[in-house]
């Protein structure tokens, strides 16, 4: 049993608020409980008394606040209201998790944790993707060592729809860019281990029924790991080609499906055959290039292991580090550096 309990707020009743962060503290009664939720929608309130045994629901954080200070509140709403609702909380002297983006820009992001600074309250996004079965899986062949070093990473996210929500419209911070963007460029932030630089960035909007973004090619820059980064975001696509693909020096490594079931193809230098260079304009032979021995290449599937939970994950560091002072899953400088990129992604792709 936990030492503490903390009294806890969701903030927004969506997609993110109902299928996510409400089963998660639901299943977390020995670290939270949920003492409120927030909705401009009643109804949804209410729908969230009887499913999950919340006691009170409220309209607006204002009517909430006047009559309760939890100890944290999850924040999920629209991302065009994270800022002015993080800031109001955390002056409130309530712990803030706020769902990704964190904010519409950096400057509302900096504002923010300055906030959390100034009133000594914790506040981390919550990133999930860091903790999906692909991140690990990654980090696993990274450390096996089979592909030698790494020097390209690809990730293509694909589907088909013809976007019609908040989300479609660019008035309401919508687009794949912000929405997509922010949890992939963060996942390629994390396995990497750097901060990464913005090499170009092009946005379109396809299939969507709004304005805003629903395709989207990122290419970054890890300088010191010397790792390219290249991120589609393509929801337009009738067809997927893969959807992780790893270059090595000493192979690749391929994940074709949403699944678990990668695919390593690679070598051992040690059992390379001899070879050497030839600086000499006229080709030995008049052939392309050609090892005398062919290269032992080997395939094999891999499957990750150990892999938890992705949100209990957060859940459990959440907990330790507003009370234990944990290291943080994402850091305020994690976050800081994902908003400057996609800002400066999105000048690339917008021109302003």
């Amino acid at each position: 049993m936990c030492s503490k309990i903390l009294q806890t707020a969701v903030i927004g009743l969506g997609r993110i608020g109902w299928q996510t962060h409400l089963p998660l503290l639901q299943k977390n009664t020995d670290k939270f409980r949920i003492c409120a939720v927030v909705d401009p929608i009643a109804e949804r309130g209410m729908e969230a008394e009887k499913t999950f045994g919340v006691e009170h629901h409220y309209c607006t954080l204002e009517e909430m606040l006047a009559e309760q200070t939890p100890d944290l509140a999850i924040v999920c709403s629209p991302t065009m209201f994270h800022a002015d609702q993080t800031i109001q909380l955390l002056r409130h002297g309530v712990h803030v998790f706020c769902d990704k983006p964190v904010a519409e820009n950096l400057e509302r992001t900096h504002a923010m944790f300055e906030e959390a600074k100034k009133a000594d309250r914790k506040l981390m996004v919550f990133q999930p993707r860091r903790t999906f079965p692909n991140s690990f899986a990654i980090k696993q062949i990274m450390e096996s060592g089979k592909l030698g070093k790494i020097y390209q990473m690809k990730l293509f996210i694909h589907g088909y729809g013809r976007r019609n929500d908040w989300q479609a419209f660019r008035k309401h911070g919508g687009g794949m860019l912000r929405n997509y963007g922010a949890h992939y460029v963060d996942q390629m932030m994390y396995l990497i281990g750097e901060p990464l630089v913005p090499l170009m960035c092009h946005t379109d909007c396809i299939a969507s029924l709004g304005d805003a973004d629903d395709v989207c090619k990122i290419v970054l820059h890890a300088p010191e790991k010397g790792v390219l980064v290249d991120v589609d975001i393509n929801q337009a696509s009738g067809q997927r080609v893969f959807v992780w693909a790893l270059y090595g020096k000493n192979g690749a490594a391929v994940l074709r499906k949403y699944d678990n079931h990668w695919t390593l193809c690679y070598f051992d230098p040690a059992e390379l055959g001899p070879n050497q260079a030839c600086e000499d304009l006229a080709a030995p032979d008049r052939k392309y290039p050609q090892e005398i021995k062919p290269i032992p290449f080997r395939e094999e599937d891999f499957y990750p292991v150990n892999v938890p939970d992705f949100a209990q994950c957060f859940y459990d560091n959440l907990y330790d580090y507003i009370l234990n002072n944990a290291a943080p899953l994402v850091s305020p400088a994690d976050t800081i550096a994902l908003m400057k990129t996609l800002e400066q992604c999105r000048i690339m792709a917008e021109g302003k």
